[in-house]
């Protein structure tokens, strides 16, 4: 049995720029997608996903290389698993060995918080789709694939079942792990170079908080992709604010500027609500917008993390003494700090007898 584990992620710079080709800072968070691969003897495809409370269901792949459920089979778990689908439906072809089914266990309890009653918003199928691709490529391949290889098969994998949306961003910190610097030129499938890994900066401790809510970023992105075509230019002139905010950032975080850094950062932010309110799209909340208030009082800077909307945002601290004191104060205004800490790893499997 082959045990695959991939790191979530965290967007630190760089959130809309990198869908126009701008470099953009991310970093991989300890929270893990963990898949489980073994043959099957029977030759029939098996999954199990606890965490979507399935506790096992057989498929087949058809002659059109179609994942096919049982049709006696509940109709909400089929919608359930439909991510899963059409990832396996990119990933067999290429890794699956004629005539072998497969057993796969899935677990991304990593990303929910039992406690909120939430999902966290730290990429949670894009570490399914790497620690998917790991753990079948280690299974059925007599060699196993590089970070690279890796990259390609899970970006191409999650770009389907995502329906060709995003960067590919989220795919790049669950296969490097670390602090990256990624960019993918607009128009390419795959970026032309591998993530950049960047020393972490201790120097600029960070606190992870939880908005309060979800938000979808299908939508998010879908508002602000109304704005590119309604009024293109404004558009443009808001990605080249955001590209060179992104770049400059990017230079100052690896110089250790942290003074600049987290101007620049604000300033980011900033951007951010104006993409927003352009395009209609509430992507700093009342929520981000608090917490940015709040933060930049104190002389530190905070952004979201991601699409905006919730989900989760990032304070950005001078020193420690600082960290600690927010702590403190975002807490009193009743937000929930997330204890997170960057995953220096990226994919990592194991082998073991399965007898």
């Amino acid at each position: 049995m082959i045990t695959a584990l991939a790191p979530g992620k965290m967007i630190l710079l760089g959130e809309y720029a990198v869908l126009e080709g701008s470099a953009a800072l991310v970093c991989a968070v300890d929270r893990y997608a963990r898949v489980q691969s073994a043959y099957n003897r029977t030759g029939e495809h098996f999954i199990r996903a606890a965490s979507l409370g399935i506790e096992g269901e057989p498929f087949v792949i058809n002659a059109n290389g179609k994942v096919r459920f049982n049709p006696t089979a509940d109709s909400l778990l089929i919608k359930r698993l439909g991510f899963f689908a059409a990832l396996y439906e990119s990933l067999y072809p290429r890794l699956v060995k004629a005539g072998k089914g497969i057993k796969l266990a899935l677990d991304t309890t990593d990303f929910y918080s039992q406690q909120l009653h939430t999902k966290f918003g730290f990429g949670s199928s894009a570490a399914l789709t790497v620690a998917m691709t790991a753990a079948i490529d280690a299974l059925a391949g007599e060699k196993l694939f590089s970070n690279k290889e890796i990259l390609h098969l899970a970006l191409q994998a999650h770009h389907q079942a995502q329906g060709k949306m995003g960067s590919g961003i989220d795919v790049a910190a669950s296969v490097y792990g670390g602090v990256l610097i990624y960019q993918k030129d607009a128009e390419q499938e795959f970026p032309a170079r591998e993530p950049q890994n960047v020393p972490l900066r201790d120097d600029i401790p960070m606190i992870v908080v939880w908005s309060g809510k979800s938000a979808s970023t299908r939508s998010m992105v879908g508002a602000v992709n109304g704005l590119k075509a309604q009024n293109p230019s404004l558009y443009r002139s808001i990605m080249d604010d955001l590209t060179t905010l992104s770049v400059d950032g990017i230079a100052a975080y690896r110089q250790g500027s942290g003074d600049e850094f987290l101007r620049l950062v604000n300033d980011y932010h900033r951007t951010m609500d104006r993409l927003g309110k352009e395009a209609g799209a509430d992507i700093i909340s009342a929520e981000h917008a608090a917490l940015f208030e709040l933060c930049t009082a104190e002389g530190a800077a905070y952004k979201p993390s991601g699409a905006g909307g919730g989900d989760i945002g990032i304070v950005f601290c001078r020193e420690t003494q600082q960290r600690d004191f927010l702590k403190q104060k975002i807490t009193q205004q009743n937000f929930n700090i997330v204890p997170v800490m960057v995953a220096s790893q990226g994919i990592k499997r194991t082998e073991e007898d399965s007898r």
